[in-house]
């Protein structure tokens, strides 16, 4: 049976990046972000109190028992990957099912997304109280407003062309009472959004975990990734020193860096690494996609989001100082594209104008 320390890190996984040492204890070296790396127990590492699931009332299984089954194979099958002579040919179901599964349990999922909305909520309040930033996203005060208000402009004053009003006097017209009007618009959008977003992201943190959960507990077969990466050639490939991040898999689409797998979309992506020892690389590729792992260290500390294991400490290369780096651009992005979407599409909402009333 499962107990309360579960790990989101399985210690399965980390056993191929044990530290050489005397005694006979599981220890690897945690790096975190701007620390010295420190040798640290396995059963220590990538665990959290009730991650998954809390014990049952009535002793029926829980999601961290089902996983605790599933991963008693899993350990078997780790152990064959690590053991596969170099560019010896992998099965690909049994390649996508393992790292699609040690993907989607960790922490760095859930942790991402927490983050990503803690953050998008803290921008939309920053906003709301700042009517010149949020007049210059829209785009009232620039030479052109944004393209979601633009493509307001031009539905509106289609709606108006069987009345026989051509469409670009209307969008002239439109254009400047939403200039003329600007502040008013501003402060709508303003009254509309604050007292919303208690209710919105209210218990958010129990949000995320259940979904979460949710994603987990799905049947492997049923998962999209799996579908996708079945079809992909796998091998091990023999490399150098190694790291684990805590996002375990990384991918790549064309021309693209890698990130970490559920950052790409299944459909664009063409490469995928996942370490499982310190000196072995499960590779997934498309028939077109080139492989060098010669930066992966480094990209792979980019990617992480709290911590990554190795064999040796990696003070010297300075990569915890990278932790998070290339993550935390990606997600000010996305932060930014999601605001600016919610904000111009309450804009066009506030300005949208009915056909008939021009001529009350």
């Amino acid at each position: 049976m499962a107990g309360k320390r579960q790990h989101y890190l399985p210690r399965l996984l980390q056993r191929g990046f044990l530290a050489e040492t005397s005694d006979e204890a599981e220890r690897t070296w945690l790096h975190r972000r701007d620390t010295t790396a420190r040798l640290v127990g396995i059963s220590d590492i990538g665990v959290s109190p009730w991650f998954y699931s809390r014990k049952s009332t009535d002793g029926s299984p829980t999601l961290d028992d089902a996983i605790t089954e599933y991963e008693r194979d899993l350990g078997r099958q780790v152990r064959k990957l690590r053991e596969a002579p170099p560019r010896a040919p992998i099965d690909a179901s049994l390649a996508a099912e393992t790292v699609i599964h040690l993907t989607m349990r960790t922490q760095h999922l859930r942790s991402v997304i927490g983050s990503g909305v803690t953050s998008i909520v803290g921008e939309v309040e920053a906003l709301c109280t700042d009517p010149a930033r949020l007049g210059r996203m829209i785009g009232l005060t620039g030479p052109a407003m944004a393209d979601a208000v633009n493509e307001g402009i031009r539905r509106n004053a289609a709606e108006l062309v069987p009345a026989g009003i051509p469409a670009s006097f209307s969008e002239r017209l439109f254009a400047a009472a939403i200039r003329e009007y600007g502040d008013q618009l501003i402060e709508n959008v303003a009254r509309t959004f604050v007292p919303i977003l208690p209710r919105l992201f209210g218990d958010l943190a129990e949000h995320i975990r259940d979904a979460h959960n949710r994603i987990v507990a799905e049947p492997l077969f049923d998962q999209g990734w799996v579908k996708t990466l079945s079809k992909f050639k796998w091998r091990i490939v023999e490399a150098g020193e190694l790291i684990l991040p805590d996002a375990v898999a990384l991918s790549r689409e064309s021309n693209g860096p890698l990130e970490p797998l559920l950052f790409t979309s299944g459909s664009d992506t063409e490469l995928v690494m996942m370490p499982v020892a310190w000196n072995r690389m499960l590779i997934g590729q498309r028939v077109t996609a080139t492989v060098d792992i010669s930066n992966f260290n480094l990209e792979a500390a980019r990617a992480c989001e709290q911590f990554f294991i190795a064999r040796r400490a990696f003070d010297v290369e300075s990569l915890s100082g990278q932790i998070g780096s290339s993550l935390a651009a990606r997600i000010t992005d996305t932060i930014e594209e999601v605001v600016r979407e919610a904000i111009e599409a309450r804009t066009l909402s506030a300005t949208t104008i009915s056909p008939v009333e021009p001529y009350r």
